[in-house]
């Protein structure tokens, strides 16, 4: 039996948290280089992350993190709210946990009244498995890093417009580029 689990990132348990911090450093470990070699956080907190778990036990099978931010974009501010630290361990894939722990954040995020945007960012690689859980995939340009020298991410983006306010700028968001900031999340 599996255990669904929501936390603030705060006070999300050390046994959770290390077994989460361990994947990643092996999948992502471009994420702990540099100044982050001992990084011990999961993501930042000015990304208001909480974590959703699937449990068994001790033992983490699935985890994401749903996480929001206020950008400004054409002189709008919107609020984005977007997962992020997907992820499944190898001996749980192909069993509909991935599936599962995609659509657990998507209903946190459907809760949330003060979404405008809801997007998403994965590797080209990853986006058939995201196109069956429902998202649809833009394609525009979105830069990242220094404002004055921004980079084009590599990842494909997915952006749903939710709020009237997000409607109303749809076809704007989706002819010009996207500036994310120093990093997509």
């Amino acid at each position: 039996m599996t255990d669904l689990l929501i936390y603030k990132q705060n006070d999300l348990p050390e046994k959770w948290l290390y077994q989460i911090l361990s994947f990643q450093r092996i999948v992502w470990s471009e994420g702990f280089e540099n100044e982050n070699l001992y990084r011990d956080w999961i993501t930042t907190p000015e990304d208001n992350p909480i974590s959703i778990l699937l449990t068994h036990g001790n033992l983490l099978i699935s985890h994401v993190q749903v996480v929001s931010r206020v950008m400004k974009h054409l002189g709008t501010e919107f609020t984005l709210y977007g997962l992020t630290g997907v992820l499944t361990y190898p001996s749980f894939r192909k069993r509909g946990f991935g599936t599962q722990i995609v659509q657990e954040g998507m209903k946190y995020i459907d809760q949330q009244v003060d979404r405008d945007i809801v997007l998403y960012s994965c590797e080209d690689e990853n986006s058939s498995f995201y196109q069956k859980c429902g998202w649809i995939f833009n394609d525009i340009p979105v830069l990242e890093g220094d404002a004055s020298n921004p980079k084009v991410t590599k990842s494909r983006v997915a952006m749903q417009f939710v709020s009237d306010k997000a409607q109303k700028y749809k076809n704007e968001f989706l002819s010009s580029p996207l500036f994310f900031g120093d990093e997509l999340w």
